[in-house]
Order: C-alpha cells, then structure tokens, then sequence
C-alpha cells in the first residue's frame, strides 16, 4: 500500500501561528476501509481531516486520490501439443470434434471468473509451420463460457495445417501471453476412379 503522512501549513489561519503545522486529526477512505488495507484497481479518495487552534476548531477536509492502475494480463497453463486428425468422410474434418483445450485461467483481479474474461481463439491456416498459406488470414472467435459455444461458428477445417492461437482478455482490457499449438488435418482418403465399361469387338 502507499506510504501517507499529511500536514498542513496554518499561513491563512489567523487562529494559529504563521508557517505552522497542523497534523491530521482522522483520515477516510471512500471505501471505508483503513488506510493500511490495499487499494483496489481504479480510484480510491482518500480524505484528511484537520482542524484549528481555535476555541471551536474549525475543521476542513484535503482530498486525496490514490488511482491504481491494472496492467497484468490473465495467466493459464499452455497446452501447445500438436494435434493430428485424419478425414473419415468428405475432405474436410468436423471442428466439433477438434480438442481446442480452452483454457482456465486465473486474473491478479478478475480473479477465476470466466465470466469478467473474454477467451478469442484464432485461426491461420498454414503452408507449413513457419509459413502462412497465401491467399488466407487470421480469424477469430470468441468462446461463450456459458454456452460453450463459438461466435462465430468455426468451420470444418480442410487438409493441411491450421496454426490455433489463445488470447484470454480481463474486464480492464489486458491480454495474456499468446498459447499456440497446431492442429494437423490429414487427407488419407484415396481417389476413386471410375473405370470404363468393358468394350466388345468382333474378331475380323
């Protein structure tokens, strides 16, 4: 918590001498906890009360902001294993079926709640590990922890490589440390080719 102390210069006060000190008689917070306890993220106003030498000690109240400031980020644990599916059907591979592993991550203040946090995952698809596939760009979606749900939905993911990225937001607008894993979609269908019919041919 900050360090206090307060006094005031009695140069205006014809009660008391000139240049002197008058300390503080009680001092108050507008949360109306002690001034030792810790101060919660925004502002807390902080209000000393002195008073006068004079017979009825005219008293005046000096307000004091203390504005704490929330910069840390929400923390969870990464689980950045590659995930490798293969198509049963068609030639794209069902999202539902992906293991996204949503995190659950704890904030300095927003404390567990998911429901102070906004959880964003986004999508790339890749030419390769290091390479992003021309032609395509990042896309976000917003897990709802109560729905369990995604805004918008995610799309059945084609062959090849898509590169999956976590950010968790807290309700001051502070990001995490990015969590990226790569989910891997396998293609191992092979063609069917239609065959020609058989073709009779009459010996000369």
């Amino acid at each position: 918590h900050p360090n206090f102390n307060a006094n005031v210069t009695a140069e205006d006060d014809h009660c008391s001498p000139t240049g002197a000190d008058i300390p503080y008689f009680k001092v108050e917070r507008s949360d109306d906890k002690t001034l030792t306890d810790k101060y919660p993220a925004g502002t807390t106003v902080i209000t000393w009360w002195f008073k006068d030498n004079a017979l009825v000690q005219n008293e005046i109240g000096c307000p004091q902001n203390v504005v704490v400031t929330d910069s840390a980020g929400p923390k969870f644990d990464c689980k950045s294993e590659d995930r490798t599916y293969e198509i049963e059907t068609g030639c794209t591979f069902s999202s539902d079926k992906v293991e996204w592993y949503v995190p659950s991550p704890t904030d300095n203040c927003d404390g567990d709640d998911p429901k102070n946090m906004v959880f964003t995952l986004i999508l790339q698809q890749m030419k390769s590990k290091t390479e992003v596939k021309p032609g395509t760009s990042a896309e976000k979606y917003v897990y709802n922890t109560n729905t369990l749900q995604y805004s918008p939905v995610i799309p059945d993911l084609v062959a090849g490589i898509h590169k999956a990225s976590w950010v968790i937001t807290d309700s001051k607008g502070n990001e995490s440390d990015s969590c990226t894993f790569y989910v891997h979609v396998k293609d191992t269908i092979p063609p069917r080719p239609v065959c020609p019919e058989g073709v009779n041919v009459n010996a000369p």
